[in-house]
């Protein structure tokens, strides 16, 4: 249980929270109200989602719904957080040959129905394997009509022809950028490559109206303003900022060196990130990128349907049966941002999918530090893959992105500002009062709206 400190304008509440049951009650241990987001409780009976690790490992179904085809991680740009550009030396590199075999092996192993499965075709850049993208892309919509595809790019090696390409495949599209630090942690902006720039506009002028297309960011230390990516996105593009489809990995986590320089370790940092996620949404200029609005709409569903923290699986989905990661020669592998041909993340091949086997997983409950975490509904767990201090500099800092939300969520409920969580700490040497929004945050949000409290009563 932990106690959540919430500050009003002439008051200050404390409301209790069990992560555990999602209960949220009041003082006097009633239920608080959801009636400021339109809801009411409705608890439900919830199964128990299995805890895998390296001694109970994932396994995969042969009827997958999610279904990832790594097609090789080659790319044409060297962002500096890319966790993938040192498995490239030794990463299965696919061409057009393997893409048919794939096709033609489909068969032998996949008994699912495949226009109820979302295909995800991954690079490195995918448009880098243009020739095997389309072999795989046009033979899988011949075969499944109706079944959804994605594609996420860097979005420099569009043209108009593989625009309409896209549209015709009804192909969702993803285009990775992060705003005004796009330059200093991936290369040059595509939006001032003129080419590409006129290939971007056109995919937004054909896709958007048809829900297609959106943009996808990573916050790093760089830049923590959801508002600053979709601002700067829409001056390229000449629409209004609120018209850019956001969507966001949140924040950086620690997956390797240079992972963990770019994200927030130091308490300046995490507290500077939790206040301008708070101060964004509580404005409004945040609320609505899909990766926000979406956490918050499924903690408010917790609350209301009475959500065990047993019943989650891991945020990525990749502990779950129905997702699979393989590359074109059938290996299946960790998630589609590792390497089958690295002994760790290899978990077996598709032509023998029950003896696939994820060793490498730790399903959240398995994490002592998730156990005693009051953000573990939003969280879900981080990275699953992630071991030692690596796992460590992670779970703090997802566990503070998420102290962002769940103030977010509660002034929503009650108008309040969350300023503190009390509680068992996470780990060892932690405190048990966790400052969340500052006084001095609220000051000086107090100063900007002309001596009005951010707060309602």
């Amino acid at each position: 249980m932990y106690k959540l400190h919430v500050k009003f304008p002439s008051k200050n509440i404390t409301f209790n929270y069990n992560p555990h049951t999602s209960e949220l009650t009041q003082f006097d241990g009633k239920s608080l109200s959801l009636a400021s987001i339109q809801k009411d409780y409705e608890p439900k009976h919830f199964k128990v989602w299995e805890a895998n690790s390296p001694s109970n490992p994932a396994k995969k179904r042969s009827d997958a719904r999610v279904i990832k085809i790594q097609m090789g991680l080659k790319c044409n740009y060297a962002c500096s957080y890319c966790n993938q550009a040192s498995q490239v030396p030794n990463s299965l590199q696919g061409n057009p040959k393997e893409a048919q075999a794939f096709l033609d092996n489909l068969d032998n192993w996949y008994t699912g129905d495949g226009n109820k499965t979302r295909w995800e075709f991954w690079g490195g850049e995918p448009f880098v394997y243009w020739k095997v993208l389309k072999i795989l892309a046009e033979g899988l919509r011949k075969r499944f009509p109706k079944a959804e595809f994605n594609i996420i790019s860097n979005g420099s090696l569009l043209t108009k022809e593989r625009v309409d390409w896209i549209d015709k495949l009804d192909i969702q599209l993803g285009i990775s950028h992060d705003g005004t630090v796009y330059e200093k942690q991936r290369g040059k902006d595509v939006l001032d490559v003129p080419e590409s720039l006129e290939a971007i506009k056109y995919a937004y002028e054909k896709l958007f109206p048809k829900q297609k297309i959106g943009f996808n960011c990573v916050l790093t230390v760089h830049n923590y303003s959801y508002k600053a990516v979709r601002e700067h996105i829409a001056s390229k593009l000449g629409i209004s900022h609120f018209d850019v489809p956001l969507t966001s990995e949140e924040i950086m986590l620690p997956y390797d060196t240079m992972g963990m320089i770019l994200c927030p370790t130091e308490p300046h940092e995490q507290k500077e990130m939790r206040e301008t996620l708070f101060g964004e949404i509580f404005s409004g200029d945040s609320l609505f990128v899909s990766a926000v609005f979406d956490k918050l709409d499924d903690w408010f569903q917790s609350l209301a349907q009475k959500r065990p923290w047993t019943a989650m699986g891991q945020k990525c989905g990749m502990d779950n049966p129905d997702n699979i990661s393989l590359d074109l020669k059938g290996n299946t592998m960790t998630c589609q941002n590792t390497n089958a041909n690295l002994k760790e993340h290899n978990t077996g091949n598709i032509n023998n999918i029950e003896a696939v086997e994820m060793k490498l997983v730790h399903h959240f409950r398995t994490r002592d530090e998730c156990s005693k975490c009051p953000v573990v509904q939003m969280c879900k767990g981080a990275c699953l893959f992630l071991e030692n201090n690596y796992w460590k500099k992670a779970c703090d800092v997802s566990y503070h992105y998420n102290l962002a939300l769940l103030a977010s969520g509660i002034h929503r409920l009650t108008g309040g500002i969350l300023t503190h969580v009390e509680g068992t700490p996470r780990r060892e040497g932690l405190p048990e009062m966790q400052e969340v929004i500052s006084m001095d945050f609220i000051k000086e949000q107090t100063r900007i709206n002309n001596g009005q409290e951010p707060v309602a009563v």
